[in-house]
């Protein structure tokens, strides 16, 4: 009366594919990090003071080349350029992840 836990199941066509693009998106994924990484090095030792003397087109200017960079990226989404173009948005991100960063470092536990 027991049943039989035995059968083997064999992986479809479509599980397959699912699996590739699983494996793909969560390759790209841990794949961004390390320029965003980076991105967040370079940007905690940069001076953001130029910002602050004209904010509106400093941040009309970050506008800009964030949309530039979405743009391109869905436009290349397809060729290997838009991976790096990928690349390259988030190595953006970990730069303006900078000032954050430099301001919780300044605390007197920020480094531990």
């Amino acid at each position: 009366m027991h049943p039989d836990f035995q059968t083997a199941y064999q992986s479809t066509p479509m599980a397959d594919v699912r699996n590739k693009v699983l494996r793909n998106t969560y390759g790209l994924l841990g794949l961004s990090m390390i320029p965003t990484v980076m991105g967040a090095i370079v940007g905690t030792h940069m001076s953001f003071a130029f910002l602050a003397g004209s904010p509106i087109i400093g941040m009309l200017l970050i506008m800009a080349v964030f949309y530039g960079l979405v743009f391109a990226i869905e436009k290349n989404r397809y060729s290997s350029l838009g991976v790096f173009l990928m690349l390259g948005f988030t190595f953006m991100m970990g730069v303006l992840l900078g000032p954050l960063l430099q301001f919780a470092l300044k605390f007197s536990n920020g480094a531990n």
